[in-house]
Order: structure tokens, then C-alpha cells, then sequence
């Protein structure tokens, strides 16, 4: 199903223009309608009195079956579409690496097309995972770094950023899954001029920022995540393995199953690898999984989060520029290092 990315409503009106906001979903099939439904989840409970609707985009170099789409139940644009559709925000979710390098992803050029986009026309952003390791390497040459082993996991992160809007009403420490293979480093964000918002000492940079002509904001964790999200990947990693498309049996996220099962799926995992995957050893571990869900410890910070990243949008110059309201602005342009900069 493909179409006109027409508006999809939630939230409750507080008067006057609605916020549209666009969502450009780069994950796979299997995962396109749980990411769907996360963001918009996230999004719509954070509104608090705005009248928010969502306009749905795909990349059409992401494989997507019509079964696919069929599932979502909304129909998906083309992203060419995004370039001329007056939106309020955007989301931008990543993807499960497929290449060596950023510039090596299918979708690299359309992210490179919509960070300078989003900087012409003073668009605020949300960039998830790999997305915001794209717009970071793609605005300043800030690579992202392999990690030894993939994090996965529930991890305490810290607000860093205490004095601005973003931080309001957030706890001084809140708990937050991420799931990734690759790391950007404070070190390298703060010498490139980005604000940590919070940060963990397990996982490292959490949400970051930086102000463009509009404010970009940038999850390397996962605050969208549903509570049984971190499961769902680690029985799909699992079965990865069980079925020889994985040499490595995964590690089961931290902080997130309770200690007897964690330390079972250790053990098991151990004997599968010994084994070479025996028909004991993934019933074993078929049947300690889907007995170990845990409850969503970050749903009400990532709530806050979002509350506050709307207002900023309500407050922002793409916004006030589509009611009306003229006021001067910087321009975009992009440098010949690979980073962007703005003339004022």
C-alpha cells in the first residue's frame, strides 16, 4: 500500500494549527509496524492538549513488501513527497545495519537529502539509531566507532543538560533501553558543538542535541521502546544463531531479564555453542524466553521528553513562519568538509 501520506490525528486540540508531524520509517518489514506504532504511541501521549497528526514516509531504497504495508494499515508516501509537504517536526528512525560504513547504507543519501532539507527550512527533528549517526557524520565528519560486543540493555542515564527546555520535568537520572553495535563519543560531540542531555556511565551519550536552524535532537538509545521490545530483538538474535545465520549466540540485555534468567540463558547458551545448536538446547532456550518480560521503567521520562520537544516545536521558526509570523533567520549552507554551517 503506497499513497499520499495523508494525516493521521491523535492528541487533543489546544486550538489553532495542529502540529503535523512527519514519520520516516527506515525499519525493516518485520519491524515497520511495531516502530510505527511506538513513535506515534510515544508521540500522541506526549501531546498534552496539541493536536498533533502524522504523515508516514518510505524510502523506496529500504526493500519493502506490499505485505508489509498492507499491516501497517496506513498508507506510506514516497519520500519525495516529504520535500513538499508543509510538516511541523519530523522523526527519523534507523535501521539494523546492513553496511560496513554509513556511507555504505542504502539509505545514506536520503538522510544526507533530509538533514539538508530540514536545515533549509528550519525543521526541528527527532533522528533515531542509526539516523543520528548518519546526520552526525553527514553535519560535522563525526564517525561512528564499532563497539566490542552489541549493548543491549536497560541502562541508568543521567541528565546533563539540566538548564535546558528539554530537561523539564525530567528526573536527574531515569532508566532507558538501547540496543546498537556502534557508539558515537561525548568527547567527539562536544568538540563539534553538540549539548549532551543525558548520559549513562554503562551505555555512554544517551539523547543529545544540537541547534541548527532548528533543533536536532539525536537518541542513541530507544526511549520508544515498548516493554517487551528488547525481548522481541533478543529472540530474534537468538534464533539467528539456532538456525546457523549468526555464529555468536547473543548476549541477553542487561539490567532487563531477572538474575535466574539471565544467568540461565547464559548457561544455555553456553551449551548450544558446545552443541552446535542441538534440539535440546534451543528448546531450552525457546522456553526460557518468552517467561522473562519485563515492565517499562521509561515510559514516563521518554513522555516528558517528547512534551518538551513538541513544545519547542509549537515555539520554532518553521512554525511561526506558517502562521504568519515573519522574523529573520539564519541560512543553511553546507561546508566543503562534509559538516554544515549557518550564515547568520
Amino acid at each position: 500500500m503506497s499513497g499520499s501520506g495523508q494525516d493521521h490525528r491523535g492528541g487533543s486540540s489546544r486550538g489553532g494549527v495542529p502540529l503535523s508531524i512527519g514519520l520516516v520509517n527506515n525499519a525493516s518489514d518485520s519491524e515497520l509496524r511495531a516502530t510505527e506504532v511506538q513513535f506515534l504511541r510515544m508521540l500522541r501521549a506526549a501531546s498534552r492538549g496539541f493536536d498533533l497528526s502524522f504523515r508516514l514516509f518510505n524510502c523506496p531504497v529500504v526493500p519493502r513488501s506490499a505485505a508489509a504495508l498492507d499491516a501497517s494499515g496506513k498508507p506510506y508516501a514516497d519520500i519525495e513527497e516529504l520535500f513538499d509537504t508543509p510538516l511541523d517536526a519530523l522523526v527519523v528512525t534507523g535501521m539494523e545495519p546492513s553496511g560496513r560504513t554509513l556511507l555504505s547504507e542504502p539509505i545514506w543519501d536520503d538522510i544526507t537529502r533530509l538533514v539538508d532539507w530540514a536545515g533549509e527550512h528550519s525543521v526541528p527533528v527527532i533522528w533515531s539509531c542509526l539516523a543520528a549517526h548518519a546526520a552526525v557524520l553527514y553535519l560535522d565528519g563525526l564517525d561512528r566507532s564499532l563497539l566490542p560486543k552489541k549493548l543491549s540493555g536497560v541502562f541508568a542515564c543521567n541528565l546533563v543538560q539540566t538548564d535546558h527546555l528539554l530537561a523539564t520535568g525530567l528526573p536527574a537520572r531515569w532508566a532507558n533501553p538501547h540496543s546498537r553495535l556502534y557508539d558515537v563519543s561525548r568527547a567527539g560531540l562536544l568538540a563539534n558543538g553538540y549539548q549532551i542531555l543525558s548520559h549513562s556511565d554503562e551505555a555512554g551519550v544517551d539523547v543529545f542535541l544540537k541547534e541548527q536552524c532548528a533543533p536536532f535532537l539525536f537518541f542513541q538509545g530507544h526511549p520508544e521502546y515498548a516493554a517487551d521490545t528488547l525481548l522481541s530483538l533478543y529472540r530474534r538474535d537468538v534464533n539467528r544463531f539456532l538456525v546457523g545465520d549468526s555464529n555468536d549466540f547473543p548476549s541477553a540485555p542487561r539490567n532487563y531479564f531477572d538474575p535466574a534468567t539471565e544467568a540461565a540463558l547464559a548457561a544455555a547458551g553456553d551449551r548450544a555453542r558446545q552443541t552446535k545448536r542441538g534440539r535440546r538446547d534451543i528448546e531450552a532456550i525457546s522456553s526460557l524466553i518468552p517467561a522473562a518480560v519485563t515492565r517499562n521503567l521509561w515510559e514516563q521520562s521518554a513522555v516528558t521528553l517528547c512534551a518538551n520537544w513538541l513544545t519547542l516545536v509549537a515555539r520554532s521558526e518553521r512554525r511561526t513562519r506558517r502562521r504568519g509570523i515573519v522574523s529573520a533567520r539564519p541560512v543553511w549552507s553546507r561546508n566543503v568538509t562534509g559538516g554544515a554551517s549557518l550564515i547568520q
